[in-house]
């Protein structure tokens, strides 16, 4: 009698202390997702994606009850990786490997209360939120701009194809008497997860066997290259045969959310083509299948089993892992701030610009200084330095990549160039930028606890190194901008900022720590 109190007791009390480990672990994590999926276009299908998993696991409830009973030891290194992905999140001062640990914990439950059937019954509902944990800010600015590369070139291809004039400079399409922007040419594409989102739910949906599911999925991303693509070519014809006027009300009429729909289109339009064979009615074709009946007699849900008692355990010895962390006192290395940074350097004159509240806001309050400077006769330079003496989750410098768009402007070209600083031979990042006429060339780099990196995702693992070792995770990120002027050369543009930047290392130095 007592012991089946005790075991009771144990199933109340399990998932109430689980879901508090897993917040207390994840909470940031989880904030930052439902952030993202309020605040961003690409993502606001998330809270969908949600409620769809939640009903079907409601709708499968049955089948999970009777495979009760099936824990098997697998739960526990899974739920451990899940749980390590947390801790090196917190490290890392990254929100993506805490949001990816988050799901597989989830999978190590599944393993832990169900066994191995469990996890196949539930696996659809946890490939669906997978899908819309967002991808960090850094991958998808280099993905999107491959993409529209990607976009462009093709469109240009198929222009000249049927020899139409097309040029493309990067990532503008050059018609002669009209010029397409690489936002404009490929606004679709930020419904590639979107579009990705709703494939996986199409699949839910489709009582087809697993390779046609699978190949749904698989096809919306080609299927949104793909209409960029057409959408790109049909601007350029509409140019050639009716003018500019034509090809600009073109872009304002077919803005993404057009293509979206025309993409989903084409979804089911694969569903009618796989579906040809089977000859089944729509009806049939799509719609979930009946609820699974609830067992009137089925093992108890395993939460008193040996494997899930040692993921719980596992999962109770990473709180104090994670408090350690996030209460330690890190090394602050002495410097002087950066208010002090001078405003000579050799024969360059500078005048501060200060951020707005919301900009520092938005940049997570670094120490900072931006300066225009300039030299009689040798135009004009902006310095950037932002300085975070301690890196934490949302709390780091922010990649050009993502800000430069962000900002207007369109990255053309993004290289790494040679400079030579104290003697060294040094290498930075060196993006070509445009908004309209005007061009700039960019340097940037991330010069950390002595490190000089310009790969964000070394930058990422020497983060999580020095904080292991050195108990520092403070860094700085370093940026040059300057205008090409009407009539001038890159090259001449790219001879001044490597001469300022081999100068300003000197003070940078004094107020950035090695």
């Amino acid at each position: 009698m007592d012991r089946a109190i005790l075991k009771r007791g144990a199933r109340i009390a399990a998932p109430a202390l689980v879901s508090g480990i897993i917040l207390f672990l994840f909470w940031s994590a989880i904030t930052n997702i439902a952030g993202r999926w309020l605040s961003s276009e690409e993502y606001s299908h998330g809270f969908i994606a949600l409620a769809v998993s939640g009903f079907y696991l409601f709708r499968r409830r049955g089948a999970l009850l009777a495979a009760a009973g099936g824990s098997t030891w697998l739960a526990v290194p899974v739920v451990a990786l899940g749980a390590g992905l947390a801790l090196f999140s917190e490290l890392g001062a990254t929100f993506f490997l805490a949001q990816y640990g988050l799901v597989l914990l989830l999978a190590g439950l599944a393993l832990g209360l169900f066994g191995m059937r469990g996890l196949r019954i539930a696996g659809p509902a946890l490939l669906l939120i997978l899908v819309v944990v967002p991808v960090p800010y850094f991958l998808e600015a280099q993905a999107t701009a491959r993409l529209q590369l990607l976009s462009t070139q093709a469109g240009v291809a198929i222009l000249h194809a049927l020899k139409i004039a097309a040029y493309a400079d990067g990532n503008i399409v050059d018609l002669g008497s009209y010029q397409l922007d690489v936002i404009e040419a490929c606004s679709g594409l930020r419904y590639l997860f979107p579009l990705t989102g709703l494939a996986v739910i199409i699949a839910f949906l489709y009582r087809g066997r697993w390779w046609q599911r699978a190949l749904v999925v698989a096809s919306a991303p080609p299927i949104a290259i793909g209409m960029n693509i057409l959408r790109i070519a049909a601007i350029g014809i509409l140019v050639e045969h009716q003018g500019p006027s034509a090809a600009a009300g073109f872009t304002h009429a077919f803005e993404g959310w057009v293509i979206f729909v025309a993409c989903a289109v084409i979804l089911l339009g694969e569903i009618a083509l796989l579906n040809l064979f089977a000859r089944q009615p729509w009806g049939d074709v799509f719609g979930l299948d009946d609820p699974d009946p609830i067992p009137s007699t089925a093992p108890a849900i395993g939460w008193t089993s040996l494997p899930m008692l040692t993921a719980v355990l596992v999962l109770v010895a990473t709180i104090p892992a994670v408090m350690a962390l996030r209460f330690r006192t890190p090394v602050l290395p002495a410097r002087p701030p950066l208010l002090l940074f001078p405003l000579e350097i050799g024969s360059w004159r500078g005048a501060v610009a200060p951020l707005t509240r919301t900009e520092l806001r938005f940049l997570g309050n670094p120490d900072y200084i931006n300066v225009d400077f300039a030299r009689s006769g040798a135009g004009e330079l902006n310095l950037f330095v932002a300085y975070y003496d301690q890196q934490s989750q949302g709390v780091s410098p922010h990649s050009p990549q993502v800000c430069i768009p962000g900002s207007g402007w369109t990255i053309t070209s993004l290289q790494q160039r040679p400079v030579m600083i104290g003697g060294r031979l040094r290498m930075v990042n060196r993006a070509v930028v445009e908004a309209g006429p005007a061009r700039q060339i960019v340097y940037y780099v991330f010069y950390q606890r002595g490190r000089w990196m310009t790969d964000e995702y070394r930058v990422k693992f020497a983060l999580l190194e020095d904080s292991l070792l050195k108990n520092r995770t403070d860094g700085a990120l370093i940026r040059l901008n300057a205008l090409v002027p009407p009539g001038g050369t890159e090259a001449k543009t790219d001879a001044m900022l490597t001469s300022f930047l081999a100068r300003a290392m000197v003070p940078i130095g004094r107020f950035v720590p090695q």
